[in-house]
């Protein structure tokens, strides 16, 4: 009879009813391990450890097939596509990955900020397992998180068996995706799990795809459709299933109920596909512009895509790709205006600033490596962080650089503070409400002075041709060293 693949929706049903022979008996430990990654995207702690028993099984029986094959010779059940990865199986890969990816998990600020993740640090640092068992809405972005980094990993170590659950997970992600039509602002637990489900389906996909392609039509098809903004998504000739697959993503960005795990699934595309991802993610961004729909929830969360990226890409595909550039440009630049016009340094914008920072921290030191690009490179000629774009970014730096109390003075972030505290009436929240302002404005003048720092080592960059921009710049710099001076010094 033919039964279901257990605990994996969409997965091929298995069928037992033909006779069983040797080709049906071949051992194929990567197409296990594939389905095995795949279980472990669920969001359900008994599938998970099923998964984990599975990988583990998938190694003894291989280290059993191979300590039969030293003494026998080739046996004929082992499937020839798998000799070559005797010996790395994927659960010992993980086992021995998981202390560094818990690390990394503990010191990652970025990811701690944009989720709010505050697991206790003893909890967290035991083992990878200890994560994987819990079902928590906290330690599961954590555990998307764990599987993020274990795809990176056996992308390097175990390709054969990170392709097979590529190619699943592309043609079956379909089918546990939310209604793109029957978003609700509040969903049920039950639709939580298929979202965190989707997410992990997502973050797998993405971090294995090795490139997108894309056409000048199905890029223009693309545009049309988001100005239509029925959030019909039609393909064409020209779509290729990862194209396809990215269109759907950014689609999924206009609906509150989806957008963070939109925006997770692009942060964890691989750093391959950011050129062609990019143009997808600036339709939309400007489509929001043009109906006047980016709200706080968009911008924020894009930002940190924004932020993301500029961490994580190497400086020379930066440098070459004119698309990425003009990019980050226009949003630093977008970002400056709006910025400028929230002088209340405690509003809801706190993420915002902190990722601006990042961001021009990030391109600084991208800018200062330009000119040691390797030889035979074509960077790109169309430059960044321009010197008149450098003076406004002081500037707004400059506000955000000082210091809690000096922070505090100012009127607008006066007011605001000065309401927060009026409205709680129980002294011992009031004081949380200080401690916790203070808090906030210490990380915004860090990020801000860090910023200024990078920027500081551009080469050359009180130097040039444009003799007023280079006074005004040098200006500015020397003033906010010397206020800067005579705030510590007023201070001792």
């Amino acid at each position: 009879e033919t039964i279901p693949t257990p605990l994996a929706p969409g997965l091929e049903r298995l069928d037992l009813s033909s006779k069983l022979d040797q080709s049906s008996l071949v051992w194929g430990p990567n197409r296990l391990e594939a389905t095995g990654l795949i279980f472990l995207c669920s969001p359900i702690i008994n599938i998970r450890t099923f998964a984990f028993e599975l990988l583990e099984a998938v190694q003894s029986v291989d280290t059993a097939l191979g300590m039969y094959e030293s003494s026998e010779g080739r046996d004929p059940l082992i499937d020839k596509a798998d000799e070559s990865q005797r010996g790395i199986r994927m659960i010992a890969i993980i086992e021995e990955s998981g202390p560094d990816i818990i690390a990394r998990l503990n010191d990652d600020l970025l990811f701690k900020l944009q989720y709010s993740v505050k697991p206790a640090r003893s909890t967290i640092m035991q083992n990878i397992k200890t994560i994987y068992l819990e079902e928590s809405p906290e330690f599961q972005i954590c555990w998307t998180y764990c599987l993020w980094r274990i795809c990176l990993i056996l992308l390097k170590l175990s390709p054969q068996a990170m392709k097979i659950a590529h190619n699943l997970t592309l043609n079956r992600v379909d089918l546990i995706q939310p209604d793109i039509k029957a978003t609700a602002e509040v969903v049920s637990v039950e639709q939580q799990k298929r979202l965190i489900w989707w997410r992990n389906y997502l973050v797998l996909t993405c971090s294995t795809m090795s490139s997108i392609t894309t056409t000048e039509e199905g890029v223009a098809l693309f545009r049309r459709e988001t100005i239509k903004g029925d959030g019909t998504m039609r393909g064409g000739s020209g779509i290729s299933p990862s194209a396809n697959l990215v269109q759907k993503i950014v689609t999924y960005l206009r609906y509150d109920t989806t957008l963070n795990t939109a925006v997770t699934a692009l942060q964890c595309a691989n750093p391959a596909t950011y050129d062609a991802l990019f143009q997808y993610v600036e339709i939309e961004h400007t489509m929001r512009k043009r109906t006047k729909k980016s709200g706080e929830k968009f911008r924020v969360q894009i930002s940190f895509l924004y932020s993301f990226v500029a961490s994580n890409i190497k400086p020379q595909q930066l440098l070459n790709s004119k698309n990425l550039t003009e990019m980050f440009s226009a949003w630093i630049e977008e970002t400056m205006r709006y910025l400028s016009t929230q002088p209340n340094l405690l509003d809801g914008h706190k993420m915002l600033r902190y990722n601006f920072c990042v961001i021009v921290g990030q391109l600084s030191e991208i800018k200062s490596t330009k000119s040691k690009v390797v030889a035979g490179a074509s960077p790109n000629r169309s430059s960044f962080l321009e010197k008149r774009q450098i003076l406004k970014i002081l500037q707004l730096l400059f506000l955000w650089s000082k210091d809690e109390e000096e922070a505090l003075r100012e009127e607008a972030t006066k007011r605001f503070f000065a309401k927060l505290k009026a409205e709680q009436s129980d002294p011992n929240k009031r004081e949380a409400i200080e401690v916790v302002a203070k808090e906030a404005l210490y990380l915004l003048q860090l990020s801000a002075c860090t910023a200024i720092a990078s920027l500081l080592q551009i080469p050359n960059l009180l130097q040039g041709s444009v003799e007023k921009a280079k006074n005004d710049l040098s200006k500015a710099i020397f003033d906010w060293i010397h206020k800067m001076f005579n705030v510590q010094e007023a201070k001792q």
